[in-house]
């Protein structure tokens, strides 16, 4: 049994982490105290955080891909499901007067412009009014569409302006 200073409670070892640093072998606050105080100090210092994540990122993009493909194949289910509401959303979007043969060659551009660049650069089709905002919601027709790089619409995520 071990004392934990935070919450002032004795609890067994296991709900300790383990610690070479420290003499008894395991970290001064409990696995639950020590959970709460990281995620406050998360809050606390939310710009290096980000500052940490956005290089971790930059530096991992590899491992980032890796580990997300290998999520998708975890999670199919949910991946299935997710592209699913899309193609819902974006049918029920779609109104009758809708040119789909301007959609479809807006398409067509973003994937030539990925051939022509060597698949360098990819590009994407953005809604440039999103069709599940949070305060407005688009239409998929031709007007509400532009090609954007990759980065860039990513970037943008679900936003409007």
């Amino acid at each position: 049994m071990k004392y934990c200073p935070v919450c002032k409670n004795t609890k067994p070892f296991s709900d300790f982490y383990l610690s070479k640093a420290k003499k008894s072998g395991y970290h001064s606050s409990c696995k639950e105290c020590s959970k709460e105080e990281k995620r406050l100090w998360r809050i606390k210092n939310k710009d290096k955080v980000a500052a940490y994540d956005k290089q971790w990122q930059e530096q991992n993009k590899d491992k980032k891909s890796a580990n997300y493909k290998q999520w998708q194949q975890s999670n199919r289910g949910t991946v299935n499901a997710y592209n699913s509401k899309r193609r819902a959303s974006e049918k029920a979007a779609t109104p009758s007067w809708a040119d789909l043969e301007k959609i479809k060659s807006l398409y067509n551009v973003a994937q030539y412009l990925d051939w022509i660049s060597g698949g360098f650069v990819k590009h994407h089709v953005d809604h440039i009014i999103p069709l599940r905002g949070k305060n407005v919601c688009g239409l998929h027709v031709e007007d509400n569409l532009q090609i954007l790089i990759d980065k860039d619409n990513l970037r943008k995520s679900n936003k409007h302006g």
